[in-house]
């Protein structure tokens, strides 16, 4: 409950400091992370989108846009944010699962061990493509 209560408070003061200057990306940023947090993943994408406007290679939030549609259900716009944001930072290993999780839920296999590997050559330890690698491997070769 604490920690509920610390998001809304800062979500009320990234809303204050956007009511005095609207084009501030990294408050918007941050305001859809904590609106991410918080469940509420259309606000969330709302805030990331304006940020993008004032900064449109911004990979993360590129990233947390792509995680909200991915929460949403809306999965090849999911796909989408996470290119863009791979564009911006093509490094991005957890960019690179995410959008195989999304391809993996629609089914695309072979393209998503694809995103699977490409970040494990990023970063070889990352339980979350290591694990996500395997269920794909397991579907296209049961």
């Amino acid at each position: 409950m604490a920690k509920s209560h610390r998001l809304e408070i800062a979500l009320r003061s990234y809303n204050k400091a956007l009511q005095f200057k609207v084009d501030f990306p990294e408050a918007l940023y941050n305001r859809g992370i904590i609106l991410f947090i918080l469940g509420d993943f259309q606000k969330a994408i709302e805030s990331v989108d304006k940020t993008l406007r004032f900064k449109a290679d911004y990979s993360e939030a590129w990233y947390i846009r792509g995680n909200a549609l991915l929460k949403l259900g809306e999965l090849q716009r999911a796909i989408i944010s996470f290119d863009n944001a791979l564009k911006s930072n093509p490094e991005d290993y957890k960019s690179f699962t995410n959008r195989g999780i999304a391809k993996a839920q629609l089914e695309y296999f072979t393209k998503a061990i694809a995103d699977f590997n490409q970040a494990l050559n990023i970063q070889s330890d990352f339980q979350l493509a290591l694990d996500m690698r395997e269920l794909a491997l397991n579907k296209i070769s049961p």
